[in-house]
């Protein structure tokens, strides 16, 4: 069955453990059924202007099980920028966008983050402890900031976008590269307030359907 599945590009199989994982195919159809849940098109005017003001990267993700999925982009206009890939998955605990999407989401999902073993992108371990205060602060200034989590990464800044039905199942994150935080760019707090007000508005228009 899963040689089959494979075929089709519905599963696709690691070559270094032999375990499969969802397919593009897959992902290509539930990005269909996003554009009716989330309302990519809606949100994409508002994506383009943050990466406009901000002149980084911006992304939008969305929480998928236990992990991250980038769903739609906007790259920065200068020449040297952080790209990322449309489809990308992290797990929740990893990087600024991840531990938005986990601090917002029920409490069944972080308990079950938490009991898993916790590593972070550079290979770091986090005791459940930490990251359990982290998620809390999270929550408390509605939005995560990290620096230097990934050494292509200078730093970067998500905050939840809550849908129609109250769930902040999403989140948008603007990414600087290590040589693009040099003046005259816009300082990190600059870009905490353009994300912050961007989220606001994301959510806004995600409440009429």
């Amino acid at each position: 069955i899963l040689v089959n599945l494979e075929r089709r590009g519905l599963v696709q199989r690691e070559g270094a453990t032999g375990a499969y994982r969802l397919g593009i195919k897959l992902f290509e159809w539930g990005t269909q059924a996003l554009h009716e849940q989330l309302s990519i098109e809606r949100l994409r005017p508002l994506l383009d202007e943050l990466a406009t003001e901000t002149e980084y990267t911006a992304q939008v993700w969305i929480r998928a099980g236990l992990e991250a999925l980038c769903v739609d982009q906007v790259e920065s206009p200068r020449d040297y920028r952080v790209v990322g890939r449309i489809g990308r998955r992290i797990e929740l605990h990893v990087g600024a966008v991840g531990k938005v999407l986990l601090a917002f989401a029920p409490p069944r999902i972080q308990e079950r983050v938490l009991a898993g073993p916790l590593v972070d992108a550079l290979g770091r371990a986090t005791e459940p402890a930490a990251l359990r205060a982290e998620l809390t602060r999270i929550r408390h200034e509605g939005c995560a900031v990290y620096t230097g989590e990934h050494r292509l990464i200078s730093w970067a800044v998500a905050a939840p976008v809550v849908n129609a039905l109250g769930a902040a199942d999403a989140a948008v994150v603007v990414v600087a590269g290590a040589a693009e935080d040099e003046p005259p760019a816009p300082s990190l707090a600059q870009v905490r307030a353009a994300v912050l007000r961007a989220a606001a508005r994301m959510s806004q228009a995600l409440q009429f359907r």
